[in-house]
């Protein structure tokens, strides 16, 4: 990103953001966990250690990493800052537990993946402009 960037905002930006927005609303609505602009920022600023489905497992001040309430997936989010600009990263991992599903799911999820970093970099573009 040619700015610089917290965070707090790559972790709105990112649960904000259209791409996540079905998840959310499959998580809240469906499955009755609070997945809300709300509860985004109470994550992001560091409020919550919860967010819907997640718990945090560790988070410093450029990075944080989640766990799935049923332990099967981990997303991290960090911010790299070299003082001009911000480098955005994103990874997620699913548990291997069933071999054929999470041959089944690794597309997709690379997929994804993509989009939802992809999605996360243009909202942080639009607020600062």
């Amino acid at each position: 990103m040619p700015l610089r960037i917290g965070l707090p905002e790559l972790i709105d930006a990112f649960y904000n953001s259209h791409a996540f927005r079905f998840e959310r609303w499959l998580l809240d609505f469906l499955l009755g966990m609070k997945a809300g602009p709300a509860e985004v920022t109470r994550l992001a600023s560091g409020e919550s250690d919860s967010f819907s489905a997640w718990t945090v497992e560790a988070r410093t001040s450029d990075q944080i990493l989640l766990r799935d309430f049923q332990g099967r997936t981990r997303s991290w989010l960090m911010v790299e800052d070299d003082g001009r600009e911000t480098i955005l990263r994103f990874g997620t991992a699913l548990v291997r537990r069933d071999v054929l599903v999470f041959r089944a799911l690794q597309g997709f999820q690379r997929f994804y993946a993509r989009r939802l970093l992809a999605a996360a970099a243009r909202g942080v573009m639009s607020r600062v402009k």
